[in-house]
């Protein structure tokens, strides 16, 4: 009598294969397997923090085999660590930094602006450096020399496998923020958060 191996994930005691049959329709999950070797691999693929739990490999012999196994799935958090909402003089220097903690294996991260993506070709006066700290900890900074109007909006941080985060900048000459400068950049998202600090600022005010 042939042996069956299942894969049976015990959270919910749901059987996701059998033998090489699958019993799950969500399709990230999958049995990889030889027929000149004798692994039955369990892959999930687009894992999700929710995948963390205990899987069970069973064979059929008498009496059963079974083996469990804790899966823990890492998600990376990211921060820009200057935000939500920066105001920086004309000509003045920015420096927005993005810290990545719990990362595992190799990280990928690029900076956007406007929801642009800054290469090398548009980067102009803007510098961008990145390293790794202690191997679970990632940074990356973003630096502009000499703020021009043109320099506010969003920049948003996009490590390869964590969610991106945001910061909104303002370029400001004396008190006035560059949004309503003539010439200035007219962000909708700006904009909006610019009106609700200064809502807030009467609130206070009023109070």
């Amino acid at each position: 009598m042939p042996l069956h191996v299942s894969w049976i994930r015990q959270r919910d005691l749901r059987i996701l294969t059998m033998g090489t049959n699958t019993y799950t329709t969500d399709q990230r999950f999958q049995l990889i397997r030889t027929d000149d070797v004798e692994d039955w691999n369990l892959q999930i693929r687009d894992s999700r923090e929710s995948d963390s739990g205990v899987y069970e490999c069973q064979v059929s012999t008498e009496p059963k085999l079974s083996l469990a196994v804790q899966l823990n799935i890492i998600t990376a958090k990211s921060y820009i660590l200057e935000g939500p909402i920066v105001f920086i003089d004309i000509g003045s220097p920015v420096n927005l930094t993005c810290e990545v903690q719990d990362v595992v294996g190799t990280l990928f991260l690029f900076w956007d602006h406007n929801g642009t993506v800054l290469t090398k070709e548009k980067m102009y006066d803007r510098a961008i450096e990145y390293f790794m700290v202690l191997g679970t900890y990632s940074k990356s900074r973003l630096f502009i020399a000499e703020a021009k109007f043109s320099d506010a909006g969003i920049y948003s941080c996009h490590p390869s496998y964590a969610n991106p985060t945001s910061i909104t900048l303002h370029i400001v000459n004396g008190d006035e923020p560059a949004a309503m400068q003539p010439g200035g950049q007219n962000n909708e998202v700006a904009n909006a958060a610019l009106i609700l600090v200064l809502a807030l600022l009467i609130f206070v005010l009023k109070m």
